[in-house]
């Protein structure tokens, strides 16, 4: 218990020491500036970087939105103080000291009652086999397809550059299919159409229905589309089907691309970067340029090793 009250007061007053040196010299004010210039081009790479998230399909449109105009107001912010940091200023020594030992009085009596209050001196760290009990508990218990799909917006139609006599024709197919279900090419085809025309919820369900038409003979492929359709239509999630749909996929073809990028997307979104790591990082080894998974994995995958804590 000693031992921490110890390194508790060390880290205090070097933070004390850190703060207050700026007060003394006057000098801190270019590396404010420095740092929030650095603020700013974290700002504008984070902009950059949800136009990518888009097309990647991590977000949606609505909620690349709203964070450009979190991040965008961040932006100004920084900016602003980034050119208040340049301006010279001096306060005077008395003002100074009065502002130092203020710090002090705060930082030691503001840290000091926090921690009476929520601090546990002595408790150990949380095993890393709790954290990942803890992790699995959350994934068996996320929601499911049905459940992701109610928090959504519904299909709003056809993209507006949509042929008239495409639509019509895929119009007829929904209608000829509704009196044979059973149609096998009649539904992959209704699963190709739909997910392109955005109706990825019609597409995953007709994709389905391939799937059982052809029971034992499903192919490896014929998951990896259903797993893909059920990702689109929860805006880039991994529910729980499609979870089962990617173990399927991998039971056919242990090698199978689409569904690797899944498993590590899954395991990435449910708190396991420690199996999400290996599996994008050996994927990303033994793929070719072009494939479609390989830049997705590539604007990711640095992220994913320092979660994972793996030097990469």
């Amino acid at each position: 218990m000693l031992g921490f009250w110890i390194i508790a007061a060390a880290i205090a007053a070097i933070t004390i020491a850190i703060l207050g040196r700026p007060l003394i010299t006057g000098g801190g004010r270019d590396a404010q500036a420095a740092t929030d210039d650095y603020d700013v081009q974290v700002y504008r790479d984070q902009l950059n970087e949800l136009d990518r998230d888009v097309a990647r399909g991590v977000i949606n449109e609505a909620e690349a939105d709203r964070a450009r105009v979190e991040t965008s107001r961040r932006l100004l912010e920084a900016d602003r103080r980034a050119q208040s940091a340049r301006a010279p200023s001096k306060a005077p020594p008395l003002l100074t000291w009065a502002a130092l030992a203020l710090s002090a009085v705060v930082i030691l009596a503001g840290g000091l009652g926090l921690y009476s209050v929520a601090g546990a001196p002595g408790t150990p760290d949380l095993p890393l086999v709790t954290r990942i009990e803890v992790a699995e508990i959350a994934r068996a218990s996320r929601p499911s397809q049905e459940a992701l799909e109610a928090d959504l917006p519904h299909w709003s139609g056809p993209p507006p550059e949509a042929p008239a006599d495409y639509l019509e024709m895929v119009d007829k197919l929904r209608v000829a299919l509704e009196g044979r279900p059973d149609d096998l090419e009649g539904q992959e085809l209704l699963a190709q159409h739909e997910g392109a025309l955005g109706n990825y919820r019609a597409a995953h369900q007709a994709m389905a229905r391939v799937i059982a038409l052809r029971a034992d003979a499903a192919a490896a492929d014929d998951y990896t589309k259903y797993a893909d359709l059920l990702v689109l239509a929860a805006h880039g999630r991994v529910s729980p089907e499609a979870e089962a749909a990617i173990h399927q996929a991998l039971e056919i073809a242990p090698r199978d691309g689409i569904a690797l990028y899944y498993l590590g997307l899954m395991y990435g979104q449910n708190d396991r970067p420690d199996l999400a790591f290996p599996i994008w990082r050996d994927l990303l080894e033994s793929s070719h340029v072009g494939e479609p998974w390989v830049e997705p994995i590539r604007g990711q995958i640095d992220q994913l090793a320092a979660m994972a804590g793996v030097d990469y």
